[in-house]
Parts: structure tokens; sequence; C-alpha cells
């Protein structure tokens, strides 16, 4: 299984900073038109993330979580839908089921949740910078 490691936040930064923002905009406003003929605005849209950092010693691995965030009080139709949905100036659209998008791993996490799913970690691989690991788990 191919899994994220813990990275600094300087390094998420310029993963999910403005570099990235309005191609990860964009990208999700281009589908939700196509597919339901919607009316979005993508210049009253920003791309947001926010980094949820959990303790390294916890199961719980931290994450990234993005969202598009409404600059202004608008409404967008869905004619495909049947719907007009109406935000509020700040308010957001997530794009995942549940909190850990992009979730970021340590070693003590990985080991933790092979525990509990009954599985071990027979062995691991991580690139040069440390920052992606290859883990092949094995049933006990």
């Amino acid at each position: 299984m191919g899994l994220d490691m813990d990275k600094n936040p300087t390094s998420l930064s310029e993963a999910y900073n403005n570099q990235w923002a309005p191609l990860h905009r964009d990208n999700r406003i281009y589908r939700l038109n196509k597919d339901f003929d919607g009316n979005m605005d993508k210049t009253k849209f920003e791309y947001v993330y926010d980094f949820v950092e959990k303790p390294a010693d916890g199961d719980v691995p931290s994450y990234v979580v993005g969202y598009l965030q409404s600059s202004v009080t608008q409404s967008v139709n869905f004619p495909k839908l049947g719907i007009t949905v109406d935000f509020e100036s700040g308010e957001k659209i997530y794009f995942s089921d549940g909190p850990n998008h992009s979730s970021k791993w340590n070693m003590y996490q990985i080991h933790r949740l092979a525990e509990r799913s009954g599985f071990a970690v027979n062995d691991y691989w991580t690139n040069e910078a440390s920052d992606y690991c290859l883990v092949c788990f094995v049933p006990v």
C-alpha cells in the first residue's frame, strides 16, 4: 500500500497553495457545470485547504482537507438536477466523504493501522525524502 508520510507545513503549503489552487478550483467547477448544466462562476469561489495535525503518537494520521469557498452570496443553478443552491459568502463545498482526505502517516500510525486491521508490517520502503512509503502488510 502506498502512503503519504508526515510532511512539514511548508512542503504541504507548496503542494496545496495558490500555485495549484486555481487548478483544483477550476477542475471541480468545470465538472459540476459540465455534468449538471451548472452556472458556477469560478471567479466567485476560492480553493482553500486546511491541514489538520494529529498527535504523532496517536492512531489517527494528520490530514489535508480541501474545499471550495464562496467569496460572495450567490445562487447557482443545476438544471439537470433540478435544483438551485444558495451560497452565503464564506460557505464551503467539500468534495470528500469524511475528514481523512490526503492523510499523512508516520510509522507508528502505520503499525497501529496494521494491528487494528489484523495485519502486521512485513516490510516498507520510502523514497529518498522519506515523504512517501510503500508498505507490505501480511495477515497475522
